[in-house]
């Protein structure tokens, strides 16, 4: 939430900006600032949703491991083994 917080002020200021500034034909230092800015949070935001789908992804294969949990010892390595390798 924060993330998303963070991009829309940075959008609402950009806008903000370039309505007080005069229209010029070139890019000005405060237009790649703002580019940047934005870019940067918006990477954070895809890395948090990344980070996020490994999480989940890795709990479910915890709690499909732990349904497998009877039997011989040397049957759950195997099971372990191929699964890490598919």
């Amino acid at each position: 939430m924060l993330g998303v917080n963070s991009l829309l002020a940075i959008v609402f200021q950009f806008g903000n900006i370039m309505r007080n500034l005069p229209r010029v034909s070139y890019i000005k230092g405060i237009d790649v600032w703002m580019l940047v800015s934005m870019t940067f949070i918006f990477c954070s935001l895809l890395e948090l949703a990344i980070v996020g789908f490994m999480v989940r992804d890795e709990t479910v294969t915890k709690k499909k491991q732990q349904k497998k949990i009877p039997g011989n010892v040397s049957e759950n390595v195997d099971v372990y083994h191929l699964e890490k390798h598919d």
